[in-house]
């Protein structure tokens, strides 16, 4: 929780990095991600390979996700796997010490597009991602 008030660029520019990182560890459990600003990358970890070789919608649904959610709205340069020391990093502490690594634009476009799908994925209605395919080839 942010307890002071940001008077310069660099603080503002902290505070926003904190509230995005608060938001991404609390709503999202086993899925973190950053963006490499100098190769232009998304580094995308999880925690659920086991569940993707044992629960074929499951995987299905991490498939329709990641083309529907990223590749569909301009994502495309990206890499997902698992690594749980790596997600394991990915806390508020470990943002504050390397921010200045993340372009905070990014950062924003992919938390909107990951937090809701991810976080509630066994909720996710398939058919509703299906349906929206139908009317953009309609």
């Amino acid at each position: 929780m942010l307890t002071h008030i940001a008077t310069d660029t660099d603080s503002i520019v902290k505070v926003f990095i904190e509230k995005v990182i608060n938001r991404a560890n609390l709503s999202i459990t086993d899925i973190a991600y950053y963006y490499e600003p100098e190769l232009d990358w998304y580094y995308i970890y999880h925690n659920f390979s086991d569940r993707i070789f044992d629960d074929d919608d499951f995987a299905e649904l991490i498939g329709e996700l990641t083309y529907n959610k990223l590749i569909l709205k301009g994502i495309k340069n990206f890499s997902i796997y698992e690594n749980i020391e790596e997600l394991s990093k990915l806390t508020k502490s470990y943002f504050e010490d390397s921010s200045e690594a993340f372009a905070y634009e990014e950062m924003g476009k992919i938390n909107q597009t990951l937090s809701g799908e991810f976080n509630s994925i066994e909720d996710y209605d398939m058919e509703s991602l299906s349906s929206s395919e139908d009317e953009k080839s309609n």
